[in-house]
């Protein structure tokens, strides 16, 4: 009767686990799991992933644009200066000796109020690269904050799965002991190790989600290794999201330098006025000496075109776009931040209730299977309280994982770094 009992188990085991275990295992073959070290803080981790971002690449051609346009205003200037020449000679024509040759420069001068427009624009570009880089900080600050999140609650599910498979294993343990003592039919132990390998199943796919997890933090940081310590934080006491959130002060930047440029482009969209300074030597027949002179000339453009107009309406309807983005960050903002508060007034609701059934789920748990051992009840009773009570645990850690989750959010919408 045993043997026969376990020709009928083999196949069943050997087809399920070929299906269950070959798809997933061997997909994670090729990962090494991180390693954990007491030395890394989250600090230094942060560090690694505002040095790695791709976005970093583009600090130093921002900061050689802040300091060029700072350096405008200090040219003596507005412009380059220009070199004009100039040759007579009659040789081709009436051919009487007359030369003439003129060569100077032109140099650009600054209109009336321009050299001041041009050092606020260079002082709004200055801040725009500080606006830029603190906003870059905190976006890659929320990437981390995500990603770690991510990973703790893959590492809890793999936990839980864990200890689930290790409790089916046990109820398999029992059911087989049971029907060897002809308390239950082979069904329950054929039900029981089709439980089990599912829990294994279960097993691979929470695995799975964390090397996706901790391959989006190698991404991310650069590192192959995660702090010993779970990341923690201290929800805000602030309520409102304020003027001088990083968003919000990188948008504002960018309008201030949209205006001054609206200011600079009403000056520099006509032409400048220009002052020139060249010698000339001259001569009218073959028989007169050469004449050396010194000229000085300034030239005042007059009135500005349809082009200069079209220059100013651009640079003002760039403003006027800016404008409206900033009012949209800021609803965003406001958005994100009542919504990771709502959030978490259910969350910390449902925790309390989650608790609760936790311990009811065990007690329950316990009680069925010491009838199920005393042949009070049967299997599926059994499965029921165990799957509602490794259901129950994993509910509440999830939703302790997730309280920290949303503090991590509405910190990030207030504009907190970690």
């Amino acid at each position: 009767m045993k043997q026969k009992r376990f020709a009928l188990q083999a196949p069943v085991l050997t087809i399920l686990a070929a299906f269950v275990v070959s798809p997933v295992a061997g997909a994670e073959l090729d990962h090494e799991p991180l390693a954990r070290s007491a030395n890394l803080s989250f600090e230094q981790v942060l560090q690694s992933a505002l040095d790695y971002a791709p976005e970093a690449l583009a600090a130093e051609s921002r900061r050689a644009q802040a300091d060029q346009y700072s350096a405008i205003a200090s040219n003596w200037f507005s412009g380059a200066p220009t070199l004009a020449t100039s040759y007579y000679d009659d040789n081709t024509m009436t051919s009487v000796g007359l030369k003439e040759l003129e060569a100077g420069l032109q140099f650009s001068l600054w209109r009336p109020g321009e050299r001041g427009d041009a050092r606020e624009l260079g002082n709004h570009y200055q801040q725009l690269y500080g606006a830029w880089r603190e906003n870059l900080d905190l976006e890659i600050a929320g990437r981390l904050r995500r990603v770690i999140a991510d990973i703790e609650l893959a590492e809890v599910l793999v936990t839980h799965a864990s200890d689930a498979l290790q409790a089916k294993q046990e109820l398999l343990a029992l059911t087989r002991v049971l029907f060897e003592a002809g308390d239950v039919s082979q069904l329950d132990v054929i039900q029981a190790e089709a439980l089990m390998l599912q829990q294994q199943n279960d097993l691979f796919a929470a695995e799975a989600a964390l090397v996706d997890g901790e391959r989006e933090y190698e991404i991310l940081t650069g590192l192959r290794l995660l702090p010993a310590s779970s990341f923690r934080e201290q929800q805000s006491e602030l309520e409102e999201i304020g003027a001088d959130h990083a968003l919000l002060k990188f948008v504002q930047a960018n309008i201030d330098v949209a205006r001054s440029r609206v200011q600079l482009v009403k000056r520099t969209a006509i032409s400048s006025p220009t002052f020139g300074v060249g010698v000339r030597r001259e001569r009218g027949t073959r028989l007169d000496q050469y004449t050396d002179s010194l000229g000085l000339s300034f030239s005042i453009p007059l009135g500005k075109s349809g082009t200069a107009n079209a220059a100013v309406s651009d640079a003002r309807r760039e403003a006027a776009d800016l404008d409206v983005a900033l009012r949209r960050s800021q609803l965003l903002l406001e958005q994100s931040l009542h919504e990771a508060e709502h959030s978490l007034f259910v969350t910390r609701q449902q925790l309390e209730v989650s608790r609760q059934r936790s311990e009811l789920a065990e007690q329950r748990l316990q009680m069925a299977r010491s009838a199920y051992e005393l042949g009070e009840t049967n299997l599926l009773a059994v499965t029921v309280a165990l799957e509602d009570s490794l259901n129950s645990h994993k509910e509440l850690h999830e939703l302790e994982l997730m309280e920290q989750r949303l503090i991590s959010e509405y910190n990030q919408s207030l504009g907190i770094m970690p």
